[in-house]
C-alpha cells in the first residue's frame, strides 16, 4: 500500500491470476509470512493479476490492486503492484515520491487527460506558466505542444516520441480531447496562446495504435472552452467561445468518420459548461457563462435525432 504498510489494515493477502485459460487461485496467506507462492502461474498474453488485502475475518477485501492485461513470460518471478484501500482514493507512485523521474514529463495546467487503448491515458496541451488565469485581459503565454501518456500498468509517464514525427500538430489549451469509438482521441479547438490567442478550428486525431497525430477536418466554427462528448459513432462538439470570453457561441457540430456536420444550436450560447450524454443518447448541458460573463442556471437537452434543444426549468438553488 502506498500510504502506509498493510500491517494494521489487512490480516491476509489474497492472490489470483485471470487469463484466457481461466482462473489460477485465489491463494490466501497471512500478513507477516514473509513470502507466499501462488503456483502454476500461467504464461502468455492477457493475464490479469489481482492482489487483495483481506480483513481479520479472512473474507472481505479492504484493499486491492489489479493490473491491466499483461504478458507473463517464462522465468519471470516478480512484479511490483501498487494497491489502495477499497472505496478510497490512493496516491500513485508519482505523487507519493515527489521525485521528478516519477512525475509528469512537463508541468501543465488547463490541459486534457483522455483514456485510450488498454489502461492508457493521453495528456495534451495546457500551460506550464503559473501566473496566467482564464479571464485575464492579458493574452496567455504560448501553450504546450508536447504530449505524454500514462501507462496504467507501470504507473509511469512517457513523452510521445517527437523524433518519429509523432508530436501534436498544434499547441493548445481550452481544447477538448475525446475518445472516439475506434479508441483514437479527437482533439479539437482551443487557443494556441501567445500573441495570437484567438480560438482555433484545427482538429487532430491521436492514433492509439501508432501513437502519432494526424490532421482532421477543421471545425466549421473555431472555438475554445467548449464541450465535447462521444455519442454512438460520433463526437458532438458543443458551444464555447470564439476567442474572448464575451464572444460566446451556441453552435454544435458532429464529427463522424473524418467529417463534420452541423447539429441544432443551443438556445443559450455558453462557455465553460458541463456536457453529458445520458443513457438514452440525450445530450444534456447545464450552467456555464453567458456572453456577459454571468453564471447560468439554465439547462438544455437534445434528444437523439431531435430538431432543437429543449429548455429545462431553471435549477432550484
Amino acid at each position: 500500500l502506498n500510504e502506509e504498510p498493510l500491517e494494521g489494515i489487512a490480516a491476509f493477502v489474497r492472490l489470483r491470476v485471470d487469463g484466457p485459460d481461466g482462473l489460477v487461485g485465489p491463494k490466501t496467506f497471512p500478513i507477516g509470512a514473509g513470502t507466499g507462492s501462488l503456483g502454476d502461474i500461467p504464461t502468455g498474453e492477457d493475464q490479469v493479476l489481482t492482489v487483495e488485502g483481506v480483513g481479520p475475518e479472512g473474507t472481505g477485501a479492504v484493499s486491492v490492486g489489479r493490473t491491466g492485461p499483461l504478458t507473463i513470460e517464462e522465468g519471470e518471478n516478480s512484479i511490483t503492484l501498487f494497491i489502495g484501500r477499497v472505496e478510497q482514493f490512493s496516491r500513485t507512485p508519482q505523487s507519493s515520491s515527489g521525485g521528478a523521474e516519477d512525475a509528469l514529463i512537463a508541468r501543465r495546467a488547463f490541459h486534457r487527460a483522455t483514456a485510450f487503448g488498454r489502461n492508457q491515458v493521453l495528456l495534451t496541451g495546457g500551460l506550464d506558466d503559473g501566473d496566467w488565469r482564464p479571464g485575464q485581459a492579458l493574452a496567455p503565454p504560448p501553450a504546450l505542444t508536447q504530449a505524454e501518456r500514462l501507462d496504467g500498468n507501470s504507473l509511469r509517464f512517457a513523452a510521445v516520441d517527437c523524433n518519429r514525427g509523432a508530436c501534436p500538430r498544434h499547441a493548445r489549451l481550452g481544447h477538448s480531447a475525446t475518445r472516439l469509438p475506434s479508441g483514437n482521441v479527437l482533439i479539437a479547438g482551443g487557443i494556441s496562446g501567445g500573441a495570437s490567442s484567438g480560438a482555433v478550428a484545427e482538429v487532430e486525431v491521436f492514433d492509439a495504435e501508432t501513437r502519432s497525430f494526424f490532421a482532421g477536418a477543421k471545425l466549421r466554427q473555431p472555438r475554445r472552452d467548449h464541450g465535447a462528448v462521444r455519442q454512438n459513432g460520433s463526437v458532438a462538439v458543443v458551444g464555447g467561445s470564439l476567442g474572448t470570453t464575451s464572444q460566446v457561441t451556441g453552435a454544435v457540430e458532429d464529427y463522424k468518420d473524418g467529417q463534420l456536420d452541423d447539429l441544432p444550436q443551443l438556445n443559450t450560447p455558453r462557455r465553460n459548461f458541463s456536457l453529458l450524454r445520458l443513457a438514452d443518447g440525450t445530450l444534456f448541458v447545464s450552467g456555464g457563462f453567458d456572453a456577459q460573463g454571468k453564471p447560468l442556471s439554465s439547462t438544455e437537452q437534445l434528444k437523439p435525432g431531435g430538431s432543437s434543444w429543449k429548455k429545462d426549468p431553471k435549477l432550484q438553488l
